[in-house]
C-alpha cells in the first residue's frame, strides 16, 4: 500500500509583522513562559528575514529589544540561543543597545559554553569602535578557547570587527597564528581568512605566511581552498624563484587531492597563472579532463569554463581534451554546449570545422549575448587560422549581425572583420563589402566611424574602389554630424590614393561645405582646398601616418603659438617621445578632471533643487530627453559604510518617467570595475517598465561613479508600490598595485554583488505643498468641480493617534497645513489636513479624520483633486 505525500507545512506564511510584534508583550510578564517566548521570538526573526525591517517604527522595534533582555534570566539553552539572535537582528533597528552589553559581557565570562559562543557573536555586532577597545582581552581569550565552538565564534567576530576597527585585530596576531596549527578545520580556516586580512598589504608578510601554512598536514579543504586564493594573488607579484617553485609544488601535490572542492580551486588557479610550468598545466588539464565526463552538471560547467579560458592563450595544450570536449557539444545544457563549441573551435582541426559551425548556427539563437560574444571573437580567430573557409564565415558574420544584440555583440562581429581584412586577402574586399551593408544599418555611431575609417583605408587599395564611395557618400546625408565627419575623411583618402577618381570627390565634398555642423564644415573645407590645390601636399597630410604623438604634437604647437616666429611650421620639429613635462601635465589634467567629477556626482546626490537637478541631467544626453525633475528623493544607503561595494540611491520623478540615480564607490584596492550596473527585478507584475539603463564604464579605486535606471511610469496612471530586489553586476578587473592603472581589460571576470531592497511608493509622484489657508484651497478646487473620493479604514498596527498622523505624512509625501501635524498628548481624536501637488502639478487635498478605539486607529480619509486618478492612488495607497 503506497504510502500519501506529505503536504509542505509552512506556519509563517501570512504572518503579520505587526500582531507578531503585539504577541513580544509576554516578555514582559513576570513569569517567563519558555516555550511561548521561544515561539514568539521564531516569529520575530521570520518576520526580520523577510524584509520588513525597514518598515518596523524604531520605537516598536527598542520596545521589543528591551524585552528579550528581560529573558536573560531563563537558563533554557533553547530559549537562550533565540535570545541571542534575535537580540543580533534587533540591534540594527533598535535604540540604546549598549544597555545590554553588561548581561552580554557576563555571559562571555560564564562556564557556559553555549551562553560564551552566543554573547561574543552578538557582542560585536552591537559595540562601536570606541567601545570594542574596552572589551578587547575577552575576544582575545575567547580566540585561544580549548573549546572549539567559542574559539570559532571569536575568530568569526574577528572578521566583523576587522571592517571597523582593523588596528584592534592586528594586536590579536599571535592568538590567531596558534589557531592556525589547530585540528578543528572551521578554526584553521577562519584563523587563516584572518591572519591574511591582517598581512595583505605586506606583501613579504603574506609570502611567509603563504609557506608557513603550506607544510601543515592536517588542513580542512576550505583552508586548502582559501590557501590556494592565496597563493593565486602571491604569484602574480613574487619574483624569488624559489617561493614560486614551492607553491607550484604546493600546487602539484595538492592535485593528488579527492576533494572535488580543492580540486577545481587547483586547477583554476593553474590555468589562469601567468607563465605556469606545462608539467603543471598538463597535470591540471587531467584532473579537468576526468571532470567533464563527471555526471554532476556544476563540475562539467566549471571544467568546461576553465578549459575555455586556457584555451584563450594555449590552444595546443587544451587540445588533450577535445574528445571529452566534443561529447559536451550536444549537452542539454546550452552554457556548456556554448562553451565546449567555442573552446574546440580555438582547439580544433579544419576538417571538424563545418561541423562545429553547424552546431553553433543552432544554438546561436538561444544562448545569452556574452556567449554570442565569445563565439564571433572565437570564429575572427579562426579564420585567420584557416583561410579557406573564409566565405562560410563571413556568411555566419553577415547572418549573426543581422540578429539581435547588444552593442558589445555588434562590436565583436565589427573586430572579426576588420581582422578579416588585416589577416586574409581572399576575404578582404567580401568583408568590405558586408561592412559596408551594415553601415548603413547601423545605430551606434561609435561603430559607424569605425567601420568607416576602415573603408577609407583599405577601400582606395581595392581592384573596384568606386563601389564604396557611394555608399561613404551617403553617410554624409543621412547620418549625425561625427558619422558625417568620418565619411568625410574617407572620402578625402580616396581622393588622394585614386587621382582617376579626384575631381568626382571634390564635387561630392563640396556639397559639405555648408553642413550645419562645424566640425563636419571644418573639415570639408580643409580636404576641398588641400585636394584641390596640392596634391602632394593632401597625399603627405591624409593618406600618410602622422609619425608623431598626438601629445607632442599639441605642445610643439602651443609653443610655436606662444613664440611666433617667421620661420613657418615643421613636423620635423615635434619630438617623436612625449617630453616628461607634458606627461606630468597630463597626469594634472586627468586628476583635475577625476575631482570634477567627483564633485559633479555630490552634486547630483545632495542636491535637493529639482531646478538645479534639472540642470544637471540636462547635460546627459542619455537622460535630456525624459524632460524637468519633478521630485527628487532623500539619498538611501544601499549597503552598509564598512562594505567592499557602497551604493547609494536617489529617485528622481519625471512626468512620465522614474529614475534610480545609483551612486557607486569602490572600497577594493589594486581592482577597478567596468560595466557596472544596478539589476533591479521588480518581480512578474511590476507595471514599470525598464527602458534604459546607464552603465559606469569603469569605477576605479576609491572614486565615485553614477549609474541610471530609468523606467516608464505606467500609463494607465495607477502608482502602486512596488519592492525591487537589486543586484550590483560588474566585471572585476586587477589593477597594477603601484599605478592603479588596469593591468588587462580582456582578463576581467563577471561578478555580482546583493544590495538592499528599494520602494516605489506614492510619495514618490507626490510634492508636498503648503497654503496659508487650507479651507481656501478645499473650497477653489470644490469651484472646480474638483474630483472627491471618500473611504474609512481601521489601522489595527497602530494604537497611537501621533505615531498614526506622522506615518500618513511620511507615507503619502504631502505635507501637514494648518499645524495639524501637532497632536496634544493622549489626544484620542485628531483631523490631519493635507497638501500636495501630484505628478504632473495637478493638486491633491485629504482631509483625514483619525480616532482611537478597540486598541486601533480607525481614520476617515476625503480626497479632493482635479483628476480622479489622483484621489483613487492615494485612497488606494492607504488602503
Amino acid at each position: 500500500m503506497s504510502q500519501r505525500p506529505k503536504e509542505e507545512y509552512l506556519p509563517f506564511v501570512g504572518l503579520d509583522p505587526s500582531t507578531v510584534f503585539q504577541e513580544a508583550r509576554i516578555f514582559h510578564d513576570v513569569t517567563i513562559k519558555e516555550r511561548q517566548c521561544i515561539n514568539v521570538l521564531t516569529k520575530i526573526l521570520y518576520v526580520l528575514s523577510q524584509g520588513y525591517t525597514k518598515k518596523i517604527p524604531k520605537t516598536e522595534a527598542t520596545e521589543v529589544f528591551f524585552g528579550v533582555t528581560k529573558l536573560f534570566h531563563s537558563k533554557n539553552l533553547v530559549l537562550r540561543r533565540v535570545i541571542y539572535l534575535a537580540l543580533k537582528e534587533l540591534a540594527t533597528i533598535s535604540d540604546d543597545v549598549i544597555i545590554i552589553t553588561q548581561s552580554l559581557t557576563r555571559d562571555i565570562n560564564s562556564q557556559n559554553t553555549i551562553f560564551k559562543a552566543n554573547s561574543i557573536r552578538v557582542l560585536c555586532q552591537i559595540l562601536d569602535k570606541a567601545m570594542l577597545s574596552h572589551v578587547d582581552r575577552f575576544f582575545k581569550q575567547a580566540v585561544v578557547d580549548k573549546n572549539n565552538h567559542v574559539a570559532a565564534s571569536a575568530l568569526v567576530s574577528g572578521h566583523h570587527i576587522f571592517r571597523k576597527a582593523p588596528e584592534l585585530i592586528k594586536k590579536w596576531l599571535s592568538e590567531i597564528q596558534r589557531c592556525l596549527t589547530s585540528k578543528d578545520p572551521m578554526i584553521q580556516y577562519l584563523a587563516l581568512g584572518l591572519a591574511y586580512k591582517i598581512k595583505k598589504h605586506d606583501r613579504l608578510a603574506i609570502s611567509k605566511l603563504l609557506l608557513k601554512v603550506i607544510q601543515s598536514k592536517n588542513l580542512g579543504r576550505l583552508s586548502h581552498s582559501l590557501l590556494i586564493r592565496m597563493s593565486s594573488i602571491v604569484l602574480k607579484h613574487e619574483t624569488n624563484e624559489k617561493r614560486r617553485n614551492k607553491i607550484f609544488h604546493y600546487f602539484k601535490t595538492i592535485l593528488q587531492s579527492k576533494n572535488e572542492i580543492i580540486l577545481m580551486e587547483v586547477t583554476k588557479a593553474i590555468c589562469r597563472i601567468q607563465n605556469a610550468p606545462e608539467n603543471l598545466l598538463l597535470l591540471a588539464l587531467e584532473v579537468l579532463e576526468r571532470f567533464l565526463s563527471s555526471s554532476m552538471k556544476v563540475l562539467k560547467f566549471c571544467s568546461v569554463r576553465i578549459v575555455a579560458e586556457l584555451a584563450k592563450k594555449s590552444p595546443d595544450l587544451v587540445a588533450i581534451c577535445n574528445e571529452q570536449l566534443e561529447k559536451l557539444i550536444n549537452d542539454p545544457n546550452r552554457t556548456i554546449a556554448t562553451l565546449a563549441i567555442t573552446t574546440l573551435l580555438k582547439t580544433g582541426n579544419e576538417s571538424s570545422v563545418d561541423r562545429l559551425m553547424n552546431e553553433i548556427n543552432n544554438i546561436m539563437n538561444n544562448i545569452r549575448d556574452e556567449f554570442k560574444i565569445t563565439i564571433v571573437q572565437a570564429v575572427g580567430t579562426l579564420v585567420v587560422k584557416f583561410p579557406a573557409k573564409c566565405s562560410m564565415f563571413l556568411t555566419f558574420l553577415s547572418k549573426s549581425y543581422r540578429a539581435d544584440g547588444g552593442f558589445r555583440f555588434k562590436k565583436a562581429i565589427v573586430d572579426s572583420f576588420i581582422k578579416i581584412v588585416e589577416n586574409v586577402p581572399q576575404g578582404k574586399e567580401d568583408a568590405l563589402y558586408h561592412l559596408c551593408e551594415f553601415v548603413e544599418d547601423c545605430d551606434y555611431v561609435g561603430l559607424s566611424c569605425k567601420i568607416l575609417h576602415l573603408l577609407g583605408e583599405e577601400g582606395p587599395k581595392t581592384k573596384n574602389p568606386t563601389r564604396y564611395i557611394g555608399i561613404i557618400y551617403n553617410r554624409t546625408i543621412l547620418e549625425k554630424a561625427p558619422i558625417r565627419a568620418s565619411a568625410i575623411s574617407s572620402l578625402a583618402k580616396f581622393a588622394v590614393l585614386n587621382p582617376q577618381l579626384r575631381s568626382r570627390i571634390l564635387v561630392l565634398i563640396k556639397k559639405c561645405l555648408k553642413d550645419p555642423n562645424d566640425e563636419v564644415r571644418d573639415r570639408a573645407t580643409l580636404y576641398y582646398n588641400l585636394i584641390s590645390k596640392d596634391h602632394s601636399k593632401a597625399n603627405e597630410l591624409i593618406s600618410e601616418p602622422l609619425g608623431v604623438p598626438l601629445l607632442s604634437l599639441e605642445y610643439t604647437l602651443r609653443e610655436y603659438r606662444n613664440n611666433l616666429t617667421e620661420i613657418p611650421f615643421s613636423l620635423l620639429t615635434v619630438p617623436k617621445k612625449i617630453p616628461k613635462e607634458v606627461l606630468d601635465k597630463e597626469e594634472k589634467s586627468i586628476k583635475q578632471q577625476r575631482k570634477k567629477q567627483t564633485k559633479k556626482v555630490d552634486q547630483l546626490m545632495n542636491t535637493k533643487s529639482t531646478t538645479k537637478i534639472s540642470q544637471l541631467i540636462q547635460q546627459n544626453p542619455e537622460l535630456s530627453e525624459f524632460g524637468q525633475v519633478f521630485k527628487v528623493s532623500k539619498p538611501i544607503m544601499l549597503t552598509e559604510e564598512e562594505t567592499e561595494y557602497r551604493v547609494e540611491c536617489v529617485k528622481l520623478t519625471f512626468e512620465k518617467h522614474f529614475v534610480f540615480q545609483m551612486k557607486c564607490m569602490n572600497t577594493l584596492e589594486n581592482v577597478a570595475l567596468s560595466n557596472l550596473v544596478v539589476e533591479m527585478d521588480g518581480g512578474q507584475d511590476c507595471p514599470f517598465e525598464l527602458v534604459k539603463t546607464v552603465k559606469i564604464p569603469l569605477l576605479v579605486f576609491n572614486e565615485p561613479g553614477i549609474c541610471y535606471i530609468c523606467m516608464k511610469i505606467p500609463e494607465e496612471k495607477k502608482y502602486p508600490s512596488v519592492s525591487f530586489l537589486n543586484t550590483l553586476n560588474f566585471i572585476t578587473l586587477d589593477c597594477d598595485p603601484e599605478t592603479g592603472e588596469v593591468l588587462d581589460y580582456d582578463e576581467g571576470y563577471e561578478d555580482d554583488y546583493q544590495i538592499e531592497d528599494i520602494q516605489i511608493t506614492l510619495s514618490d509622484f507626490i510634492q508636498p505643498k503648503k497654503f496659508n489657508s487650507f479651507d481656501q484651497a478645499w473650497k477653489k478646487l470644490t469651484e472646480k468641480n474638483a474630483h472627491e473620493m471618500s473611504q474609512t479604514f481601521s489601522l489595527s498596527s497602530m494604537n497611537d493617534i501621533k505615531n498614526s498622523v506622522s506615518t500618513m505624512i511620511d507615507y503619502l509625501g504631502m505635507s501637514a497645513c494648518n499645524d495639524t501635524d501637532a497632536v496634544k498628548k493622549g489626544s484620542k481624536k485628531h483631523l490631519l489636513l493635507l497638501a500636495g501637488s501630484f505628478v504632473g502639478n495637478i493638486p491633491v487635498l485629504a482631509k483625514i479624520l483619525m480616532k482611537l478605539g478597540d486598541g486601533a486607529v480607525q481614520m476617515k480619509v476625503l480626497v479632493k483633486s482635479t483628476k480622479e486618478f489622483a484621489c483613487n492612488a492615494v485612497v488606494n495607497a492607504i488602503y
